[in-house]
């Protein structure tokens, strides 16, 4: 709805996802010095307040290039949000339920992705447009800021060590074996990003799908990406190691 209200085509509406994915990207790479001036759990709250700041911006920009500025405010906050969960748990969570954590984080996220072209879905069936949809989308990321108030404040040094820690292991093996794992990683991401932004506009133009029925077929590739994560997260799986798997 919102390539055919601002006349974009297909290339200029797909900077919507890549600008703040690239920002997110730098952004990740300095949010350890901002985590250790104030620590995982406010990083984490910035980055909230930065994305529901950025959806209430998309509900009231006029034009499609104010709009890609406050997708770098999205991309900053994502990026902070993006590390910083993933320092919560190293920090916080015990060393033997650390696996299932992080398969718990990621299986989150999968059903986040379940859930979003289902909701969109449901207010697109109530008619509403575009902006009032980005608008509502604005209370998400402010009630997890409100809510993350509940946990127990973590301690900024506990927090360095940990990050010190982790920065030695990942700093010894050698640059073409981390190379080698990140543009694995980095292809699996662009096959899931890629799927994800094009699935629902493959089914309404090639096989001319309903607009409110499209989004379903992404639901359900993302019902299957939640399946396999909730898998190891609630079945640990002891005997075989991380490398291995």
């Amino acid at each position: 709805n919102l390539i055919i209200d601002l006349y974009l085509t297909d290339t200029r509406a797909s900077l919507f996802f890549s600008i703040p994915s690239l920002v997110a990207f730098f952004t990740g790479l300095i949010t350890e010095k901002i985590i250790f001036r104030i620590g995982s759990v406010w990083t984490l709250r910035l980055g909230l307040l930065f994305m529901g700041f950025s959806y209430f911006c998309f509900s009231l920009s006029p034009s499609f290039n104010l709009i890609l500025l406050f997708t770098t405010i999205f991309g900053i906050g994502f990026g902070f949000v993006s590390v910083a969960q993933n320092v919560v748990i190293s920090d916080a969570g015990a060393g033997h339920l650390r696996r299932q954590l992080f398969s718990g984080l990621h299986s989150m996220y999968a059903l986040a992705s379940l859930a979003s072209p289902l909701f969109v879905s449901l207010l697109m069936g109530q008619e509403l447009e575009w902006r009032k949809i980005f608008a509502f989308s604005t209370l998400i990321p402010i009630f997890i800021f409100l809510t993350s108030f509940v946990f127990t404040r973590m301690s900024k040094i506990s927090i360095s060590k940990k990050l010190e820690f982790i920065s030695n292991e990942i700093s010894s093996p050698g640059l073409f074996h981390v190379l080698f794992f990140s543009v694995s990683m980095g292809i699996y991401l662009v096959g899931e990003v890629s799927l994800s932004s094009r699935l629902v506009l493959l089914v309404r133009r090639e096989y001319l799908i309903d607009p409110q029925e499209a989004p379903k077929y992404l639901a359900l590739f993302f019902l299957l990406l939640f399946l396999s994560r909730l898998f190891f997260c609630l079945a640990p799986v002891r005997r075989v190691s991380t490398n291995q798997l």
